[in-house]
């Protein structure tokens, strides 16, 4: 092999490397790395999320569903929207189990209380 002919292969392995970490940050093989690593699905992740908040999956429009690593640990963000409140689930990615539930209202104490009057 030429010099050339390695420094080609060398960039061709560079693009190829930039490009995975593209589609596994866009979770285009999340679901598969997730498979391969015994987690979760993004999909079973938001379900669990919908039961705990006794919702259905055809009441929410567009969930925001992330993977990221707090503490060493992998978890899913779900976010969603109903009815006035924000919900924001963080699910262990292994286990499934619930580690955080925050459920914001969308309008200000202000906003209810004029609402309620009118």
């Amino acid at each position: 092999m030429t010099g050339r002919m390695i420094t080609r292969i060398m960039a061709l392995a560079m693009v190829a490397s930039v490009v995975l970490s593209i589609l596994i940050v866009r979770g285009f093989v999340g679901a598969s790395i997730a498979v391969a690593n015994n987690f979760i699905t993004s999909h079973q992740a938001l379900k669990i999320a919908l039961q705990d908040a006794e919702i259905s999956r055809r009441d929410v429009f567009f969930p925001t569903i992330r993977r990221d690593i707090e503490d060493g640990i992998h978890i899913y963000e779900v976010e969603f929207e109903i009815g006035g409140h924000e919900y924001y689930y963080d699910i262990d990615a292994a286990s499934g189990e619930i580690i955080d539930v925050d459920i914001d209202t969308k309008y200000s104490s202000y906003m209810l209380n004029k609402d309620m009057i009118e």
